[in-house]
């Protein structure tokens, strides 16, 4: 193990962790809730502050949080507690240190020298027609989670990782990966089931490069990737916490070498646009009305592009190993799953009682806040998550003061002091949030000298909707 994850884990077991771990009470149960044991977590995971954090990573944390330390080769993982935006825009849920990265693996409690004694990882291994199988995947929490369920998994932290960067010449496999496969192990791809295209497109691009690199090692590669429903969960992590792990099982049974997907007899169009409607309905739907395909992105249903959906199918079906002639099958596919999937009026919740938040949406007349599901049919959310009124409350008024006190302040200026002229803009903004103005018959329209706030209210009214 490199001597600074050695020095950083020492230093971690003789600060207040739970139960002596390397992890606080609050990491530990973070990972527990994603099905890990604790056992499992105490050997793979220590709880670090920014400075440690800083130490690892060769650069400057900018929050606490967990690492994930291999077993071997020195790779490690952080999970920041609160995320920070990169150079290039983007905000990572994981940061990896500035080094040469290489393979992840688990390291298990109980048997030691897991990864170096190779005939008995191929004994242990994930067997299909006698041969071993590694399932490869990307991150180090599906990893532990594979291993865990006696699964031997290993994990790149990254889906273009899994070779040498450019820098270092002609790229080749990573260190850790290049090893196994020489000493003659198979691979079986799992990474995310997703649904953007985008995502679909690169994860793609990046297994089908791996796979060329693999089987430069005479390594059969196999995949499962996009082989089940993104509701039952986007890695293969959530996957086996919520089906599982039989049903993940029965999948790595039915992955197909690239040979036999070549020559396997596609299914006809109307078959492969059965089995994405039953796949996909809950989460692809077509608005007839608006004339566009709309995707659950977790909080709305998003439009997509008719071309876009196009490219989404492909990627989909390539995924499945489908090999099929040409775009005409593509074209085919996508008008009978629009048959399938067409919305003629497309439902949604009523806005007059709910409000799509970001964390939730809340029922206007009961307060609760419910979770967000396909069956809202929201196509637009507020971009401010709820949070429930403070204080102890008499009136509309008395709670804009106590929860908003800037706004009352302004607004009380502005109607100097009138109190129904304050509850009459108090209405607007809930007109806004509620979609209420059609209902009522009216608009607003704002008079007044200059400077004397009607800009202020209209821009406020921009700020409330997004």
């Amino acid at each position: 193990m490199n001597p600074e994850i050695t020095e950083v884990a020492e230093a971690t077991e003789t600060t207040g962790t739970a139960q002596n771990t390397g992890l606080s009470a609050e990491h530990l149960a973070q990972i527990e809730s994603r099905g890990i044991l604790p056992e499992w977590a105490a050997a793979n995971c220590i709880s670090c502050d920014i400075p440690k954090a800083s130490v690892m990573l060769a650069y400057e944390a900018k929050s606490a949080g967990i690492m994930l330390v291999s077993d071997e080769y020195g790779q490690w993982q952080f999970r920041p507690d609160e995320p920070w935006i990169s150079k290039t825009g983007d905000l990572p849920k994981y940061r990896t240190p500035y080094h040469e990265y290489d393979l992840f693996l688990a390291k298990h409690p109980s048997i030691d020298g897991y990864w170096r004694d190779l005939e008995a990882l191929k004994a242990r291994c994930f067997a299909i027609d006698g041969k071993p199988y590694l399932v490869l995947t990307e991150g180090g929490f599906k990893a532990i989670i594979g291993c865990q369920n006696d699964i031997p998994t290993v994990a790149v932290v990254g889906v273009t990782m899994a070779l040498t960067p450019k820098s270092k010449g002609e790229p080749d496999l990573i260190p850790g990966l290049k090893r196994l496969a020489e000493a003659g192990f198979n691979f079986i791809i799992g990474f995310d089931s997703d649904i953007k295209p985008e995502t679909i497109k690169n994860v793609g691009a990046a297994e089908k490069r791996m796979t060329k690199y693999l089987e430069a090692y005479k390594c059969e590669v196999l995949s499962v990737t996009g082989h089940w429903k993104s509701e039952d969960g986007k890695g293969m992590d959530d996957f086996i916490q919520n089906k599982g792990i039989e049903e993940f099982r029965a999948i790595l049974e039915k992955a197909k070498t690239s040979e036999g997907k070549k020559t396997a007899k596609p299914p006809s169009p109307r078959q492969i646009a059965h089995q994405l409607a039953e796949d996909y309905r809950a989460i692809w739907q077509f608005d007839n009305e608006q004339k566009t395909w709309r995707i659950w992105a977790e909080k709305t249903w998003e439009k997509l592009e008719i071309a876009s959906f196009a490219s989404l199918i492909k990627s989909t079906i390539d995924a499945r190993g489908v090999d099929y002639k040409g775009f005409s099958y593509i074209a085919d596919t996508i008008k009978l799953v629009e048959c399938d999937l067409r919305q003629n009026h497309w439902q949604k919740w009523d806005r007059k009682r709910f409000i799509n938040f970001k964390n939730g949406i809340l029922d206007g007349d009961t307060g609760e806040l419910l979770e967000h599901c396909p069956g809202s049919g929201f196509t637009s959310a507020l971009p401010f998550e709820y949070k429930p009124l403070k204080g102890k409350i008499t009136n509309v008024l008395q709670a804009l003061e106590e929860n908003c006190p800037n706004i009352h302040r302004w607004m009380n200026l502005a109607m100097k002091g009138n109190v129904k002229k304050i509850a009459k803009l108090l209405a607007i903004v809930n007109g806004c949030l509620r979609f209420s103005f059609h209902g009522w018959q009216q608009f607003v329209h704002l008079i007044g000298v200059p400077g004397s706030g009607k800009g202020t209210f209209a821009r406020l009214l921009e700020k409330v909707v997004g």
